[in-house]
This record gives structure tokens, sequence and C-alpha cells, in this order.
């Protein structure tokens, strides 16, 4: 039984500072039955109720613990929430990151529908400043529970996105794309060509006429010679 005598009244002000799924976690912890497509301020007005109900004292402070345990946990709040995005991070030119989130009205109707088949990533490959022929796009399939991805750029890519897609029987539905990333190029100081670039002036002030690079035919001979020493 919850005793409301040291309480505090919850209040829409507080409330709309949260995230839909804490929402959800805290009318879970007081005992509310929240259907999952149950729009965000239907759900802020029955915790609201169910506070007045159970006799919390007024307060336009935050929800103290009941029976010792947090309603919710502390963590940063989000600028945005219970939105469809997707974030591309380049980790170098040939791997990037991806992470994404599927508002949690759409995923339900996606997956509650019969001819749901899951989640994929399409990564599409975009025209330079050469204007070269575009690759075909490739797909990654990944679970409902998925909320991340890295994935590796083919070295001719220069350019390109990350689709969210969802496929439904023969359909297949785009949920959100990402931004335009464009891959930095890889510079071999031993090429010839190098100064023969737009960007070596930027390159030299860094100083990669001085790098040492070492061939594989080179890495073997200085092993063998500190095996002979």
């Amino acid at each position: 039984m919850i005793n409301g005598m040291n309480q505090k009244r919850l209040v829409r002000t507080y409330l709309e500072t949260l995230t839909t799924s804490e929402l959800i976690k805290m009318a879970d912890n007081l005992g509310i039955d929240i259907p999952p497509d149950l729009e965000r301020i239907f759900i802020i007005q029955e915790l609201m109720e169910t506070s007045e109900d159970l006799g919390f004292k007024d307060s336009q402070t935050s929800m103290e613990p009941i029976n010792d345990m947090p309603l919710i946990e502390s963590v940063p709040l989000p600028k945005q929430y219970n939105i469809n995005y997707i974030e591309v991070l380049l980790r170098d030119s040939l791997w990037a990151f991806v992470y994404w989130e599927i508002k949690a009205h759409d995923k339900f109707t996606h997956e509650s529908d019969p001819g749901f088949e899951g989640y994929f990533l399409n990564v599409i490959a975009l025209p330079g400043k050469e204007k070269k022929p575009v690759i075909d796009p490739f797909t990654i399939s990944v679970d409902i529970s998925d909320t991340s991805w890295g994935i590796y750029i083919q070295p001719e890519i220069t350019s390109f996105r990350v689709d969210l897609c969802v496929k439904t029987g023969e359909t297949r539905e785009v949920i959100i794309s990402s931004r335009e990333i464009r891959v930095p190029r890889i510079f071999d100081p031993l090429n010839e060509t190098l100064k023969d670039v737009p960007e070596y002036p930027i390159l030299s002030l860094s100083g990669i006429e001085e790098f040492e690079i070492l061939r594989n035919v080179d890495r073997a001979i200085r092993m063998h010679r500190l095996c002979e020493d």
C-alpha cells in the first residue's frame, strides 16, 4: 500500500519535462495500466489524477521516492524526445557508427502489423564532386531491439546517407533518413601526384612530406634485422 502522507503531488510542468518512456515507467510504479499507443498528453493526465487520488501534497517540486524506490532514474533531459531520428558519426574514412530511435507510437504500429518483417538500414552512396557513378545501395538487417550499428564504408564512396527502413510484406518504407555524410580522402605521402591535389597546401602544413611510411617489404626487412640482433 502506498502511503501518500509525505509525498508531493505531480504537476504538469514537471511531467512535461520527462520522456514518454519515463512517464510510462512512473505510471507502472504507481500501478497505472497504460496502453502502448496512448498519447503523452493522456499519460500525463492519468498521472496527475492518480497523484490527486492518492492525496499527495501540493508542490511545484519533483516527486520524492515512494517506499524508498525512485519513480524514475536521474538522467539528462534530451532536447527532443519521442521522435524518429537517425545520426551517423564517422570513426574514420572506412567506418561509421549509426544510431537511431523510432517513435513509440510508430514502433508499435509497425510491429503489430501482421505483415511486419523487420527493420533495416539502407546505405546509399551519393555522387561526389567528380560525379563518378554511384555504386548500388546495400542493406543491413537490424533487430527490433537494436538502436545502433557499425557500418563499413567502401573506399570508393565519397559521400553517403543512411535510411532507416521497415519492411512490411512487399512494401519497404523509409522511416527517416540521415543527413549527407562526406567521407574524408586518404592521401598517400609517397604518391608522386600528391602535389597536384587542391588540398596539398594545407597538407604540407601538417608535415605530411616528413611522414615516415613503412611498406610491407620495409617492415619485413626491419623485423629480420631485429631478429638477427
